[in-house]
């Protein structure tokens, strides 16, 4: 397995999330400067959809 190329920090905070028409909370959790894994609700933000954390 390769190494990553960012250190990754520990988050685990709901946030708010805001899409095209709704705002939503979501789940943050693993933050790194090259990004971050977030979990939505069902139906929430559709495949492609800009959001905005």
């Amino acid at each position: 397995m390769d190494a990553r190329e960012w250190d990754r920090h520990i988050v685990e905070k709901k946030i708010d999330c805001l899409g095209q028409d709704r705002r939503d909370s979501v789940f943050l959790y693993d933050l790194s400067a090259g990004g971050c894994m977030v979990e939505f609700p069902e139906a929430a933000a559709k495949t492609g959809e800009r959001i905005e954390l």
